[in-house]
């Protein structure tokens, strides 16, 4: 059996515009801490925290001609 660690977790939002080009990228910001045993669990741990039951394979936030998507990262905390 794997051993929990506490992670902190990252989040940053990317901003896209209608014909799928990259236009703004935010800086990473902290999401939150967590104990899990995989990078994947504290990510999706904080993540339902954050946004709930939303996906994370498609956009957070759709206007007229763009679109934001969150990147999520998880670091060990020594």
């Amino acid at each position: 059996m794997a051993s929990k660690r506490r992670y902190s977790v990252y989040v940053k939002r990317e901003l896209y515009d209608d014909d799928g080009i990259k236009t703004v990228e935010y800086d990473w910001t902290p999401a939150g801490e967590t104990v899990a045993v995989s990078e994947a669990q504290a990510i999706n741990n904080v993540r339902h925290r954050v946004i709930g039951r939303r996906s994370q394979y498609g956009p957070y936030e759709v206007g007229p001609r763009w679109s934001v998507w969150l990147r999520w990262d998880a670091r060990v905390i020594e």
